[in-house]
């Protein structure tokens, strides 16, 4: 379980960005072997709960986001130099709705100190900076604040 908090009140330029974020995280999980140590399992649940009350300016931007999920996980370990791991992810999400998100992993090592990667999955964001340009902000304005932002940031 994990629970922060996160309070920031400022300006970039003329511009005002002031945010609360309140967020909880919560998750359980299983591991298991089947008949030997190559293959494992893995699954779990997770919830996470974000409230945000944010303003731009004087537009507000405050909203609530709660997601509810869960994972099954299997990997194949040959203990020597392959690795392979594939799962699926279920989530619902108040604001996107439900979805599901495939992955597949693989490791493969043809000599000591070398290693070849692969990785194949489906990923689901919000996205928040879309909707500031569709509800107030110009296009451009939208986009010196995201890098003004960035660079703060960094």
């Amino acid at each position: 379980m994990a629970y922060s908090y996160h309070k920031q009140d400022s300006y970039f330029g003329n511009r005002k960005y002031d945010i609360a974020h309140r967020s909880f995280y919560s998750n359980l999980v299983y591991n298991s072997i089947i008949s030997d140590s190559r293959h494992k399992v893995k699954t779990g649940i997770s919830f996470s709960h974000d409230a945000y009350v944010e303003f731009v300016n004087a537009f507000n931007y405050s909203r609530i986001e709660n997601s509810l999920g869960g994972f099954f996980e299997y990997s194949f370990d040959n203990l020597d130099d392959l690795n392979l791991t594939a799962g699926v992810r279920v989530d619902y999400h108040n604001l996107m709705g439900t979805f599901v998100t495939p992955r597949l992993h693989a490791r493969y090592t043809p000599w000591a100190k070398s290693a070849l990667r692969f990785s194949l999955a489906v990923e689901n964001v919000r996205p928040i900076f879309l909707q500031r340009i569709k509800s107030s902000l110009r296009l451009h304005e939208a986009l010196i604040f995201w890098i003004v932002m960035a660079l703060f940031m960094a």
